[in-house]
């Protein structure tokens, strides 16, 4: 007498049961909580791509030789980014181009090494003695103790924004003691005065400091520069211009 043959592929047979909540041998698809650690090939858990291609989601536990440390990355076309967690740090990487965009430490100090900033001093403006000797023109700050990321230039005296946001502007200006003349230092966007101002009236005699400052909403390509409209501002680092991204 043949045995039957029990045809898989018609589901004669089930594959897969759901056990009791009581039988710790098996995790059911809904209804079970888990308690301890789950090891996954070694101590790594991954949720597998849907699209290896382009795609990506991944989950780490790099186990206790890095305890605490998890990864997450999610990458669509050529954009992507990674998070991690350890030692109470949490920091957050750009990738393919590498390097940490942010973090909080374990004291809650938060760093962000790519925020635009700049601190701009000393006049490269065509000079006459100390002061700067022509009027109508824009100041081009000439010497850089910061300039993180490069946006602002030094051949020109714009700062031009990577991305849009708002930004906080500066500058203080010293007026050269023998110079005369009367007027202003605008903060302009595009070329338009943006309204925040210095006004300087010279006697001769006397150094006269002025200084403006404004938060300016800016989009990504827009600059900002200081216009002057006399002329005798004092040429050396007493003079500066400074700026930072705020969010």
């Amino acid at each position: 007498k043949k045995k039957k043959k029990h045809d898989l592929a018609r589901g004669v047979f089930s594959l897969y049961q759901t056990q009791t909540a009581s039988d710790t041998r098996y995790v059911n698809a809904t209804g079970d909580t888990m308690s301890g650690t789950l090891n996954v090939n070694g101590g790594n858990l991954y949720l597998a791509p849907d699209d290896a291609a382009a795609h990506r989601y991944m989950f780490l536990n790099t186990g206790a030789s890095q305890d605490g440390h998890i990864v997450l990355q999610r990458g669509l076309a050529n954009k992507y980014q990674v998070t991690a967690l350890q030692d109470n740090s949490y920091s957050i990487y750009s990738y393919p181009a590498g390097g940490e965009v942010f973090n909080i430490d374990g004291s809650g100090y938060v760093t962000i090494p790519n925020q635009p900033c700049f601190h701009a001093k000393g006049l490269g403006n065509s000079a006459s003695g100390y002061g700067s000797s022509g009027g109508n023109q824009v100041l081009v700050f000439n010497g850089t103790t910061i300039n993180n990321g490069n946006h602002y230039s030094t051949s020109n005296g714009r700062f031009t924004a990577p991305c849009s946001g708002f930004f906080y502007f500066s500058f203080s200006l010293l007026y050269d003691d023998s110079y005369n003349n009367n007027g202003s230092a605008k903060l302009r966007k595009n070329g338009s005065n943006i309204g925040e101002y210095g006004y300087v009236q010279g006697d001769a005699n006397t150094y006269i400091q002025v200084s403006a400052s404004a938060v300016v909403s800016m989009s990504s390509g827009d600059y900002v520069d200081v216009h002057s409209s006399p002329a005798g501002w004092h040429v050396a680092s007493e003079t500066s211009f400074t700026g930072f991204m705020i969010g």
